[in-house]
C-alpha cells in the first residue's frame, strides 16, 4: 500500500482540487493507496473540507491537530497513522503534482 502523507494548514481553497487530482492520478493505476490530511491547527475551515472529503472516501484519512505544532510534527503523525510500505509526502498548497506519485513508485519497482 502507498499512503500519501499531506499537512494542512489553513489550505481551504485547495483541499478539493488536490483531492481531485490524487484521485484522477492513482484511482487508474492498480495499486492500493490511501490519503492521509493532517490539519495542523487550521483556523479557516480546512478541517471541515477535510471531514467532508473523508466522510465520501474511504481511502481518505484524517488527523486533527489542536493547535498549530508545525510540518515536521504533522507529518510524524501522518506516519504514525499510516499503513503503507510506501510513503509520499505531499503539500497541501499544489505545488507537488499527484502525477508523478505513480512516476515515483514505477522507479522503486525497478529497484
Amino acid at each position: 500500500m502507498i499512503s500519501i502523507i499531506i499537512p494542512v494548514y489553513n489550505e481551504k481553497e485547495n483541499l478539493f482540487l488536490l483531492n481531485t487530482q490524487i484521485q484522477n492520478a492513482l484511482d487508474p493505476w492498480c495499486k492500493d493507496w490511501e490519503v492521509i490530511y493532517i490539519d495542523d491547527g487550521s483556523n479557516d475551515g480546512s478541517h471541515d473540507i477535510l471531514q467532508e472529503l473523508a466522510l465520501n472516501n474511504k481511502r481518505i484519512k484524517l488527523i486533527r491537530l489542536v493547535k498549530q505544532y508545525g510540518q515536521t510534527l504533522a507529518i510524524a503523525a501522518g506516519i504514525e497513522y499510516s499503513e503503507g510500505d510506501i510513503l509520499v509526502f505531499m503539500d497541501s498548497d499544489l505545488q507537488n503534482d499527484p502525477r508523478d506519485i505513480p512516476k515515483l513508485i514505477s522507479k522503486l519497482d525497478e529497484g
